[in-house]
């Protein structure tokens, strides 16, 4: 198309192909980071779960039992092999614990940046605010079914003993899902299912809803579909 003369052209600063690149690129990217975040996320639980047993009181005992062995045979029992073996394990687990801590928030934290920057070039491609929404849509998809599939809780009964040390009476780790197959086999019906309703079944509700809600304001209004008049005064 020629502009007309002394007409003064714009050319766009990013083209749409670039564009087009970077939001697929990002959404790649999304995928990524939610899958890693799952993973690592499962890993510190596991990690957790490990050293949770290590520290439980029947192995505790165990250890001061060595101890005392070792002392009542006047040292022909040496417990302190078995004893370093122990501490380094427990040691290098609590390390990668730590470790896996930080990959999530770090995941976490890029997440969150990545989908600002969908949420931008989205826009920015056509500067219409169904585009936006769309990209929202498959964030909150994304993130619900992270937040569904994921260890959210744990709650821990500990204490500081005399001799034992710090030893651990209960844990117990829970993500959604598993919490209601949990209520689910210990009989708690209507709670499971009050919480199957709130927890799973209303949030893909409301993400169907929005998506038919923007499908159906994007569509072209069908002629043969008669015009709402105002009503008669």
């Amino acid at each position: 198309m020629v502009a007309p003369a002394g007409a003064v052209v714009v050319e766009p600063i990013v083209s749409r192909a670039y564009l087009w690149a970077a939001i697929v690129a990002l959404a790649l990217f999304l995928l990524l980071c939610s899958w890693l975040t799952w993973q690592q996320a499962h890993a510190y639980e596991r990690e957790t779960l490990y050293i949770v047993q290590q520290l439980e009181a029947g192995n505790r005992l165990e250890s001061v039992g060595r101890e005392w062995l070792e002392t009542l045979t006047l040292g022909l029992y040496d417990s302190s092999e078995a004893e370093s073996q122990q501490t380094q394990g427990l040691y290098q687990h609590k390390q990668l614990q730590q470790a896996y801590k930080e990959s999530v928030e770090w995941l976490l934290a890029a997440f969150v940046l990545t989908a600002a920057g969908l949420f931008l070039l989205s826009w920015l491609l056509n500067r219409r605010w169904i585009d936006l929404g769309y990209t929202m849509l498959i964030v909150a998809l994304l993130s619900l079914l992270v937040g569904l599939t994921t260890p959210i809780l744990s709650v821990e009964a500990s204490k500081e003993l005399p001799l034992l040390g710090e030893t651990v009476f209960q844990f117990k780790s829970k993500g959604i899902l598993s919490t209601i197959g949990a209520l689910w086999q210990n009989g708690n019906l209507w709670l499971a299912l009050l919480l199957f309703l709130f927890s799973v079944v209303l949030p893909f509700l409301k993400t169907l809803l929005v998506t038919i809600t923007l499908v159906e304001f994007r569509a072209p209004p069908d002629p043969s579909r008669p015009a709402l008049q105002p009503p008669d005064r």
